[in-house]
């Protein structure tokens, strides 16, 4: 890799390198450094003679490999420089170096190694035509310049030549006296004028030069393009065979056996429908979770096979998003003027899971965790909540499926809601909010044209133009990132949840109606996450593993009344419970149920 210019050639360059002049001046120097490398490949080319006409005694067969060698570093000084000065960038052409002992054996493959290979033969090549006329290319500008200095100096220095030879010629003016020295003081200014012009040509052609005789042909080239796109093809290859035999791997153990095992659990249920309906019902509510987990275990798939925030956000944000994972706490910083190609984004991407542990279909009975029906009758300032009053509660959905939207309203309208619009673009989404001003709106993350995040984006453009709007944020995803943006204006009326949890309507529907109370309903799995990522908290190791355990329904947005009904404990020991928590973690105690919501989401989200 080239690098970078010295200080020298750096402060050289922005005082006259804009100008003739110093473009003049600079390119001298750089030819009396090249004139340096002649000199150098002339004794090198002296020591291989040596070298060479030694070997029949022996010896010189040791030292033609390390005089090669030496010669080989003096043409990749000369390619380097070229590149660097000339702007004639010449690849390293030679053939890899042999692995071998210091043997006989050793020593006969470092010789075929080096006769072999064309780059050889072609850097002795130039070390000979370099030494025969590149020089005059290198100092022809410096010797003009110095030739045309002496000339504009000889009227300084004219006298004790005079009186020393009676007179000397300078190019084709006879200097005898003061007025002949005056003479070559024009003559002189024209040969540094000439120098400095020529220098960047005269440079130019040597780095061309170069280019010509120590540049790996084109088909040398070819050949090396052709190996380099077998080498990576075979890498990319590779890699997409271990990531297919991990998909199925995966399927094959989570997805796959959990359908499986829904699929007996409802041939089950379908048995014994008539004589016992509970079995039934019960059989069907397993089946339901099962769903659920395969779903979960499914997006957890796909989620390593390619990130959604890295789609929908790019490389910067992606990366944010792992950090938010990570139990440590990480500042990431990032500087990307453009956003990298997809390949090249998701070429090296880490994974944030393991493969999926095997399933046993039949010992999945772990009860789905239950979002709480908000018993609160406080309303957003501004959003009569009409389910509290009788009316029923007015939704906008924006949803792009077509089968999910409808599903939406026909699940929303059969257990007392009213869906007021149903679009499928952000557009039409911001324009229904601001005509039917609806108690709450159901939005889907994902929505056109680019399928990426332009859903959380309208939403909260939405919450912008009408402030206090309640949102609920539909993802087949979790991403705290997402959440974090949601929960950024530090007020209520604020709901995200996986798509999966619509398959409970009960569940959903209670999550609705807190956050269009002004409430918020986070999923229980981004609860987790910041639970986790948070781990190595000193307030947090401080509690007991009973108030981690309120600390996360609180963080779900329950109550008092609902964390102890879900712990079966007394509502008096919960509230003993949170004033212990909200003491060790230094947050203001607060009556209000939204309010120590945000105040635990904010902590954790730190």
């Amino acid at each position: 890799m080239n690098t970078g210019p010295t200080s020298i050639e750096s402060a050289v360059a922005g005082q006259g390198a804009g100008s003739w002049l110093g473009r003049g001046f600079v390119a001298a120097g750089r030819g009396i450094v090249l004139t340096g490398l002649v000199l150098a490949e002339t004794v090198m080319l002296c020591a291989l003679s040596l070298a060479v006409t030694s070997a029949a005694l022996g010896f010189g067969l040791l030292l033609i490999p390390g005089t090669v060698l030496a010669c080989r570093a003096l043409a990749s000084t000369t390619r380097h420089l070229a590149g660097r000065w000339c702007d004639v960038p010449i690849e390293i052409p030679y053939l890899r170096a042999p692995r071998g002992e210091g043997n006989r054996a050793g020593l006969w493959r470092r010789y075929q190694w080096l006769l072999n290979d064309p780059a050889t033969w072609r850097d002795l090549l130039w070390m000979i035509v370099d030494c025969a006329a590149g020089w005059l290319l290198t100092l022809t500008p410096a010797a003009l310049i110095g030739w045309g200095l002496f000339g504009v100096l000889m009227p300084a220095y004219e006298s004790p030549i005079v009186h020393a030879s009676g007179g000397s010629w300078y190019a084709f003016i006879h200097v005898t006296g003061q007025w002949t020295a005056w003479l070559s003081v024009p003559l002189g200014v024209a040969f540094v004028a000439t120098g400095l012009w020529a220098g960047p040509r005269l440079l130019d052609v040597y780095g061309r030069l170069a280019h010509w005789l120590l540049a790996p042909p084109l088909r040398a080239q070819l050949t090396e393009r052709v190996k380099h796109l077998a080498q990576a093809r075979s890498v990319a290859v590779q890699a997409g065979a271990a990531e297919i035999r991990r998909i199925e791997r995966d399927l094959h153990d989570g997805a796959q056996a959990r359908l499986v095992a829904m699929g007996m659990t409802l041939d089950a249920a379908d048995q014994v429908l008539d004589d016992n309906p509970e079995a039934a019902r019960a059989l069907l509510a397993e089946a339901r979770d099962s769903s659920a987990k395969a779903l979960a275990e499914l997006r957890d798939l796909v989620r390593g096979i390619h990130p959604p925030v890295l789609a929908d956000r790019g490389l910067a944000d992606a990366v944010r998003a792992l950090a938010m994972d990570c139990p440590l706490q990480v500042h990431v910083s990032a500087d990307l003027p453009t956003r990298p190609e997809p390949p090249v984004e998701s070429g090296r991407r880490p994974r944030r899971r393991g493969p999926v542990p095997r399933q046993r279909p039949g010992r999945h009975r772990a009860a789905s965790r239950r979002l709480r029906r908000s018993p609160r009758s406080q309303q957003p300032a501004g959003r009569p909540n009409r389910g509290d009053l009788g009316g029923p509660v007015r939704v906008v959905i924006a949803e792009d499926l077509f089968l999910l939207r409808e599903g939406l309203t026909r699940m929303l309208e059969a257990r007392g809601f009213e869906v007021t619009a149903a679009v499928d673009n952000p557009a039409d989404l911001v324009a229904a909010v601001a005509t039917q001003r609806p108690d709450v709106a159901v939005v889907d993350v994902r929505l056109p044209p680019t399928f990426t995040d332009e859903g959380l984006r309208a939403a909260l453009q939405a919450r912008r133009e009408i402030p206090g709007l309640p949102v609920l944020v539909l993802s087949q995803y979790v991403e705290q990132l997402y959440a974090r943006e949601l929960l950024a204006d530090g007020s209520g009326g604020v709901g995200y949840l996986l798509k999966d949890r619509v398959l409970d309507g009960r569940q959903f529907t209670d999550a609705l109606r807190r956050v269009a109370a002004g409430g918020t309903a986070m999923d229980p799995e981004v609860i987790a996450r910041l639970l986790a990522r948070n781990a190595g908290n000193d307030a947090l190791a401080a509690l007991s593993p009973r108030e981690r355990e309120v600390l996360g329904l609180m963080a779900e947005g329950r109550s008092n009344a609902a964390i102890a009904q879900r712990l079966v404990v007394t509502e008096r020991a919960i509230a003993k419970h949170t004033s212990s928590i909200f003491l060790k973690l230094n947050l203001q105690p607060s009556d209000d149920d939204n309010r120590r919501v945000l105040a635990v989401l904010a902590y954790l989200g730190k």
